[in-house]
């Protein structure tokens, strides 16, 4: 198993950390987060029906700018985020995208930085 932890900054003063643990490989889910974001619809199509590259060459350069659509745990309603992405880490195994747009952005948040880091099981 993994620990998935993320950390989000919103805003200027606020932050929020959380780690959910999930039973995979944490270099697989890195990998593909990391280096194949676009199957990950292909994968969770009832989370992520749609990710489309927006700007650049693929998802796993930084400046890439990806808009992803997902489906809110709440309602069920789907609604779309645009992303950049700022940096991969391979040694950490973490991703990090700035939410630029999208309903949540417009609705909660001026800015928010994400950043997802895969963790093995007895690592953290």
């Amino acid at each position: 198993g993994i620990i998935l932890s993320s950390i989000g900054k919103m805003a200027q003063i606020k932050k929020a950390d959380g780690q959910i643990e999930i039973n995979c490989n944490a270099n697989k889910l890195f990998d593909l987060w990391a280096h194949n974001t676009l199957q990950i619809c292909k994968i969770c199509p009832d989370k992520f029906p749609k990710l489309e590259l927006l700007q650049g060459d693929n998802c796993h350069t930084p400046g890439a700018v990806i808009c992803w659509t997902f489906t809110t745990p709440v309602d069920g309603k789907q609604e779309f985020v645009k992303t950049v992405l700022e940096e991969i880490d391979e040694r950490n195994r973490s991703v990090i995208y700035n939410l630029t747009e999208g309903e949540m952005m417009d609705k909660y948040f001026k800015t928010w930085r994400e950043g997802p880091e895969f963790i093995p099981k007895g690592e953290n």
